[in-house]
């Protein structure tokens, strides 16, 4: 609980920084991220540590780190937990990087939807999820594509029909 709390303050520091924080010090925050992830990762998803990474959405929704770092370290996360903490501002930001990267920001995207027990967080960000949706399935790349077809469709068997719109022709 400690860890999870020390990791939710750095990121919400960050968030709510109007500073540009040095490349060191930055270089510093994702050593040390990696470290506890690290260590979350050797416990596995039922591991006691997993709650100290939930709070990464805040030093994804902040932009002080590299996009591909960001997007690498959110989607495993995902892969591990299946949420993370500022889920409507982390899915905002995703849609910001949806058309330079749509295939990490989809599969991102369907690590949020696997983690969605409840059915809430979907209907919560639906319009932004569309928007990636939209935007990978227009981009160059066919992996996206294919990518963004198939959450369409999980999205479907889920019950949420409003995403066959963007399949159909």
């Amino acid at each position: 609980a400690l860890r999870a709390h020390m990791v939710e303050s750095i990121g919400r520091a960050l968030q709510g920084s109007k500073n540009e924080e040095t490349a060191e010090t930055l270089e510093r925050l994702k050593r040390f991220w990696e470290w506890r992830f690290a260590a979350v990762q050797a416990a596995g998803r039922k591991g006691e540590h997993t709650a100290e990474v939930v709070p990464f959405g805040w030093w994804f929704a902040s932009g002080k780190f590299d996009e591909d770092w960001a997007l690498a370290q959110l989607e495993a996360v995902l892969g591990i937990v299946g949420k993370v903490e500022y889920d409507n501002i982390v899915v905002e930001r995703l849609v910001e990087f949806a058309r330079t990267k749509p295939l990490p920001v989809v599969r991102c995207l369907k690590g949020f939807v696997e983690g969605d027990k409840e059915g809430w967080g979907v209907v919560s960000w639906e319009d932004e999820a569309k928007t990636i949706l939209r935007t990978a399935l227009a981009s160059d790349d066919p992996a996206a594509r294919d990518a963004a077809t198939d959450l369409v469709h999980r999205l479907g068997a889920r019950g949420y029909m409003g995403f066959r719109e963007l399949v159909r022709r």
